[in-house]
């Protein structure tokens, strides 16, 4: 396996090299100061390693699914695995903070990116050393990613511009181990047919919030905003406008719309779930075929998961035609209220399925809020 743990050691060095470049656009560390910092990283990552495995070792715990359950792999990565990890990378950025050279928010978060990078190399390679397939490539690139999403949550609240939000570090940093705790075991815990079907969904929500940051906060100048035909002062950036449709102080919030949007995603998903039934029996797919380990078995679960997805920008765009609202607002918190609760439903009658949800709930709230910006923006083409 030495030559899958150089692939391993190749792929991730190239994406720490891309998201390092990307950070340099929103005034990143550069030079010596960031190569001195992947150094520790990766000098760290060995201790913090061995100090995983004693620790789990003497609990008795793995961070491998047993077939007994899920709840002990879910414990071990949440209070054991995560928290060592964000500890190590705290230990690494913290000095310099201390220093003062996390001014702006663009070094701080680059900063954390830069160490998560070196530390996620030496696990990969550390990983792909002791696995028994290939395949086992496709979860270290998963763990890296939300290692790197985790680790910038916290690392923006230590940059000297944003006083107001160190002192909220302490609830941010716990909130964001336990994040990643949660997205390891979904990530890296289950067979390869559950990471095809949850994990890469779940990445393309990660990858999407990096990019805001990148363009929230960079550095680079850009054209003047300008008014769309709603009123709203749009971005040129097509972030910024998606962000600026959710502008509502002009006006109260429509409650009642908020209710009945949450009505409209439920209906939406029953007929949703309903097409789904619909098209597997017309291909003759048996919807009780459904083993995590095999990724054929796992079409009527991706069949189905599809079909409830595509539920969600018709119930947004639904919502928003009906409320005849200027913003995303309504629509965006009625399908958040509509996926806690069936969230919370899952969790009373299939807990498996319930990861499953956890997973894709990003992707189902982009969704919505997506097709929700569109019945606006068909709404501002009728009315001008």
């Amino acid at each position: 396996m030495i030559r899958v743990g150089l692939v391993a050691a190749a792929l991730t060095l190239a994406l720490s090299v891309f998201l390092y470049r990307a950070m340099l656009g929103m005034g990143g560390l550069r030079g010596r100061e960031a190569l001195r910092l992947a150094f520790f990283s990766v000098a760290a990552a060995g201790p913090s390693l061995l100090l995983t495995s004693y620790v789990l070792d003497t609990l008795g715990w793995s961070s491998n699914v047993a077939a007994g359950g899920m709840a002990a792999p879910l414990a071990a990565s949440a209070l054991v695995v995560a928290p060592i990890e964000q500890i190590t990378v705290t230990v690494v950025v913290w000095p310099l903070y201390r220093a003062r050279r996390l001014e702006h928010v663009g070094a701080a978060i680059s900063a954390g990116v830069i160490a998560a990078c070196g530390f996620g190399v030496i696990h990969a390679v550390e990983t792909m050393l002791s696995a028994a397939s290939s395949w086992m490539l496709m979860q270290v690139v998963a763990v890296f990613l939300t290692r790197v999403f985790c680790v910038g949550l916290w690392a923006s609240c230590l940059a000297a511009s944003r006083a107001s939000s160190r002192r909220l570090f302490p609830l941010i940093w716990l909130c964001a181990t336990a994040l990643e705790g949660v997205l390891r075991h979904v990530q890296n815990l289950r067979g390869l047919a559950w990471q095809v079907t949850a994990a890469l969904p779940l990445l393309l929500a990660l990858f999407s919030s990096l990019w805001y940051v990148r363009a929230n906060y960079s550095a680079r100048r850009v054209l003047p905003a300008r008014q769309s035909r709603l009123g709203i002062l749009v971005d040129p950036r097509g972030i910024g406008t998606v962000r600026a449709s959710w502008q509502h102080s002009h006006r109260p919030a429509l409650l009642h719309w908020i209710v009945g949007g949450a009505f409209v995603c439920f209906g939406a998903n029953i007929v949703g779930l309903a097409l789904g039934i619909v098209t597997a029996h017309s291909m003759h797919i048996d919807l009780s075929r459904v083993n995590e380990t095999a990724t054929g078995a796992m079409a009527p679960l991706a069949l189905l998961g599809a079909a409830v997805l595509s539920s969600y920008p018709l119930a947004g765009y639904l919502t928003a035609k009906a409320s005849a609202a200027d913003s995303v607002f309504e629509p965006g918190v009625a399908a958040l209220i509509s996926i806690i609760a069936l969230a919370v439903l899952l969790s009373f009658t299939a807990p498996l399925t319930l990861v499953l949800a956890i997973a894709l709930a990003p992707v189902a709230f982009g969704l919505a809020c997506l097709g929700a910006w569109l019945g606006l923006s068909t709404e501002g083409e009728l009315s001008g």
